[in-house]
Formats: structure tokens, C-alpha cells, sequence
């Protein structure tokens, strides 16, 4: 994953260099090729989303040296949304590393690898999502507003899901507490449980 994250990085900086162009359209092509192929390499119970955002990502990647020649420079066009893409590029990496780690893998019943490839999916089609915004910006920003709808559904349900995790605990708390708590002897005496 690191040299995943290596060669996305080395795309993105030669977008910038306006020095040597054929040779750097030749690293650009290469660095932007290895990274999709280092990117489906894997294998999970995810792993058509991910080979499908590997294949988006592949194929918006060579078409950005054609929006932006070698006079243009994204990074200084579009500095928020290269400064996004360059985040949401380092964070799906740390999440799809983390997701595919062994100790991650074998603890099934926690809820912690189905948080990690939330992450790594939704990181990972930002990525898409910006590259569309950068080549075609009228689709970009349509595509970013349907992935922003649903990414505050996905977190509305998760604070719904922990909201009803808190009442659970809460009445377990409660039957707890009348039972074993300070009054539950009072009120056994009371009820001639006690002599």
C-alpha cells in the first residue's frame, strides 16, 4: 500500500512540473498505471468495490494531463481540491491497509473492520469523486452532492444504531440497579423477602 500511496503521489507532482514534458507525461502515465494496479491487487469481501473504484480511479487518472496541459497546473488552480484529493488518497491507503491487515481480519465480531471499510470505501470514491470534479466540474459537483446525501445517510443511521445501543444500556443499567443497587434490600424486606 505504501507504494500505492508512492506512486499517486508522484502523479500528482507530476502534474505540477512543467520541466521535461515527455518525460514527465511518460512518469505520469506509469506512476498513475501502477497505482491502479496496485490497488486491485488484494483480495476481500469488498473487493469489487474496490476493484471498481481502482478501475474509476485508473481511468479518470490518464485523462487529467488532457483537462490540464503541462502550462496549467492543478495544484495551483485548484488547491482545495487538490489539497482533498491528496487527503482522501492518504486516508483510503491507512484504511484499505488497515482493513486488509491480518490482526484486523481475524476479529470477525468486532465492530471495528465494518467502521475501517466504511472508511476505506467512502475515502475511496471521494478520490473519484474529486477526479470527476476536476475533469468534468458540472458532473463533479452533481456527483459530489449525491455522495454527500449519502454519506449523511450512512451517518444518520449509525447515530440511530447508537442511539438505540445507549437506550439499550440504559434500561440494562436500570434492571441492574433495581436489582443488585443500594434499594433492591429495602425493598426485598419489605416484601418479606428478608427477615
Amino acid at each position: 500500500m505504501a507504494t500505492f500511496v508512492i506512486c499517486i503521489l508522484l502523479y500528482a507532482t507530476t502534474l505540477c512540473t512543467p520541466y521535461f514534458p515527455e518525460l514527465i507525461d511518460d512518469i505520469n502515465l506509469l506512476a498513475g498505471s501502477l497505482a491502479t494496479i496496485l490497488l486491485t491487487n488484494g483480495s476481500t469481501a469488498n473487493y469489487n468495490w474496490h476493484a471498481s473504484l481502482a478501475f474509476a480511479i485508473g481511468v479518470l487518472l490518464p485523462l487529467m494531463p488532457l483537462k490540464y496541459p503541462q502550462s496549467t497546473k492543478p495544484l495551483e488552480t485548484h488547491s482545495a481540491l487538490m489539497l482533498l484529493l491528496i487527503i482522501a488518497v492518504l486516508v483510503y491507503a491507512a484504511a484499505w491497509e488497515i482493513e486488509h491487515h491480518p490482526q484486523t481480519n481475524n476479529n470477525n465480531s468486532s465492530i471495528h473492520p465494518i467502521i475501517v471499510t466504511k472508511i476505506s470505501l467512502f475515502s475511496g470514491s471521494l478520490v473519484t469523486v474529486v477526479l470527476v470534479l476536476l475533469i468534468v466540474p458540472a458532473i463533479g459537483w452533481f456527483i459530489l452532492l449525491v455522495w454527500t446525501l449519502f454519506l449523511m445517510k450512512q451517518i444518520y443511521e449509525a447515530c440511530h444504531m447508537l442511539h438505540r445501543l445507549n437506550r439499550s444500556i440504559s434500561l440494562v443499567s436500570y434492571v441492574f440497579n433495581e436489582e443488585f443497587g443500594p434499594r433492591a434490600h429495602l425493598s426485598q424486606g419489605r416484601n418479606g423477602l428478608v427477615a
